[in-house]
């Protein structure tokens, strides 16, 4: 969550750094320089850092990196639950992308701001992502990941409501302020949960694929709106965020009533990959016994996630 949450550090100072270099007198111009100057200085730190690297990866074990399996694409996707997170995924990106990208405009054709106003607006949005995603590394301590989240969409649904009705600027910057504040913290606890969900042995496989999904989001969503922002106006723009957030809460419903049936599907199913792959019976049967712990926590799960 804190390393996500630098994100929202970046773009929400990024643009105002920007704008003040281009409405200065050198332009344009500058605000390349500005953006090179930024990117060089990263690069060097990153040269720098090089051998604080070098020194983690020589302390990691070999016996850690041995628990990992790696699976093909097709195998992936046939574990239960899988299809489900990268749906979560999908929607949660594409609520985050597409209110950055089309926040401004829908602020200034529909509720008639000023151009300046709106991008103040969209800047505090990612103020309130980046919010979001710190309170969330710092109630990590005392909350269950699934806590976390339940929370936030309950923030990000009052949120857009604040869009959909009536408002004058306050209540829009309140409502945008609201969206980057609940729909934060998804990302973060949705990766930090995988381990938990499908085991560890497997959670840097089925990671790729939830970035796969994320992307999906991020490139399409947006492009699609505007799309149907330029056929039907930007009017749409609110419902458009609440069809990707009716989606997210379907989703996470049916993951909670489901999630007994899906964790005895995902044991049976390392079961059979590890039991058919490894010879040392004593590894198989610590997997099984893996399984058998997650499938203790599906009370807790049920009690966290119950809307």
């Amino acid at each position: 969550s804190f390393l996500h949450c630098f994100y929202g550090v970046g773009v929400s100072v990024s643009p105002y750094i920007l704008s003040l270099v281009i409405a200065g007198k050198s332009g344009w111009r500058g605000g390349y320089r500005i953006t090179f100057i930024i990117q060089l200085a990263i690069a060097a730190l990153l040269f720098i850092s090089l051998p604080l690297w070098h020194k983690v990866h020589g302390a990691e074990k070999s016996t850690d990196e041995a628990e990992f399996k790696s699976l093909s694409l097709r195998s992936i996707l046939k574990i239960p639950g899988v299809k489900m997170m990268c749906g979560l995924f999908i929607s949660s990106c594409a609520i985050e992308c597409t209110c950055g990208g089309w926040g401004s405009t829908f602020l200034v054709e529909y509720k008639h701001l000023s151009p300046e106003k709106a991008a103040r607006i969209i800047m505090i949005y990612y103020v309130g992502l980046t919010l979001g995603r710190f309170l969330s590394g710092v109630l990590a301590t005392r909350l269950h990941s699934w806590k976390i989240i339940k929370l936030g969409q309950i923030v990000l649904g009052a949120a857009l409501l604040l869009l959909v009705l009536p408002s004058n600027v306050y209540l829009c910057a309140a409502g945008m302020f609201l969206i980057g504040l609940g729909n934060g913290p998804l990302f973060p606890n949705f990766n930090y949960l995988t381990p938990e969900n499908f085991g560890s042995d497997i959670s840097q496989s089925v990671i790729g694929i939830q970035m796969a999904s994320a992307y999906i989001g991020i490139m399409l969503a947006p492009a699609l709106c505007g799309l149907l922002g330029q056929t039907f106006g930007m009017v749409i723009f609110p419902f458009y965020l609440i069809l990707f957030y009716s989606t997210v809460h379907r989703l996470l419903i049916i993951y909670c009533f489901y999630f007994t049936s899906l964790l005895k599907k995902v044991k049976c199913f390392l079961e059979e990959l590890y039991i058919s792959d490894i010879s040392d019976k004593s590894m198989a049967n610590c997997c099984v016994s893996s399984q058998r712990l997650s499938c203790r926590r599906v009370t807790t799960f049920q009690k966290i996630v119950f809307f």
